[in-house]
């Protein structure tokens, strides 16, 4: 699989450029990229162009003129990969001269994580008063779970720690084990699992430890 990035330079001084740039000319011979424009130390601005040497000469004249004195530049292999990419340095770097912030047309997960974080603290908070209220002293032992979706049976643990592992792997929850089980979000992991109890019937983890 070929490279990404396929060469760069980087550091070079404005005043080189301006001095040198038939030998950056030979060099990067009109290619496509992303490239960074630097203030002293500090990352001022990401860039894309199509002619990198075109857009960083274009810079010293622009809006940007003299807020950089610094630039380095990376050869893209294919000019589809270049929007992706400069999106992702912005949104990693949040330089001053971007006013975008770049990934806009990827899912912020934000949101998603911060209702899953409260689903996961609520479901820890029950699981911890069903099994203190089942076992009032001490709940240190694993349970045998088991679930059915679609006709198709699994099995799991509900570890000590109150994490799940399931097919060898651990999971924070019940509900984070049973949304690897069925592959799909939405997961109540208390009314998902199932455990067997005294007379070997199975009953949702939910009703199991608050009988």
């Amino acid at each position: 699989m070929p490279n990404i990035i396929t060469k760069y330079l980087k550091e070079i001084n404005a005043v080189a450029f301006e001095k040198y740039s038939i030998v950056l000319t030979e060099l990067i011979d009109q290619e496509q990229g992303v490239y960074a424009l630097y203030k002293g130390d500090k990352l001022y601005y990401i860039g894309k162009a199509i002619d990198l040497e075109r857009r960083i000469k274009y810079h010293l004249r622009d809006r940007h003129a003299k807020k950089w004195d610094t630039f380095s530049i990376f050869i893209v292999n294919n000019e589809k990969h270049i929007d992706e990419i400069e999106a992702l340095l912005i949104a990693i770097n949040a330089p001053k001269g971007n006013s975008k912030q770049g990934m806009s047309k990827a899912k912020d997960l934000k949101k998603s994580f911060s209702k899953a974080t409260k689903e996961y603290d609520e479901e820890q908070r029950q699981l911890v008063l069903c099994i203190a209220n089942k076992y009032k002293k001490s709940y240190g032992r694993n349970f045998k779970l088991y679930a059915t979706y679609k006709n198709k049976k699994f099995k799991a643990v509900l570890l000590k720690n109150r994490t799940v592992k399931f097919k060898g792997k651990e999971y924070s929850s019940p509900s984070a084990a049973g949304v690897a089980a069925i592959r799909r979000g939405g997961v109540n992991g208390l009314l998902f699992w199932k455990l067997k109890d005294s007379k070997g019937n199975l009953t949702t983890l939910k009703d199991y430890f608050s009988k």
